[in-house]
């Protein structure tokens, strides 16, 4: 249990995939939408997604010629970002570069 839940966190620690799962709460979308809205390339967006739905967290179905993604477990989903910015804004997490700084001066 404590593995899993470590690395659904970890899955979900990259902002883009984080930005990705909270626009498909918003709605079902296609990759090329998903990379228009978080002004990512493609390909990285493809990626995530594929990602994702290994873990569980979206599925997709066929849509005309391409696919649609859509959150498995919604209301959980949702759930479990909004506790993660709740954390953040409660806690005053630093920057992830400060982060970045600290591990490199080790």
């Amino acid at each position: 249990q404590e593995f899993r839940a470590a690395r659904l966190l970890k899955i979900l620690g990259n902002p883009l995939r984080f930005k990705i799962c909270r626009a498909l709460l918003l709605s079902p979308r296609t990759p090329s939408e998903l990379a228009l809205l978080v002004s990512r390339p493609l390909p990285a967006v493809s990626r995530d997604l594929t990602l994702l739905s290994l873990a569980g967290l979206v599925g997709y179905h066929s849509h005309g010629h391409g696919v649609l993604y859509h959150p498995k477990h919604a209301d959980d989903l949702e759930t479990l970002l909004q506790f993660a910015e709740l954390f953040v804004r409660r806690f005053e997490l630093p920057d992830p570069q400060a982060w970045r700084e600290v591990s490199c001066a080790m």
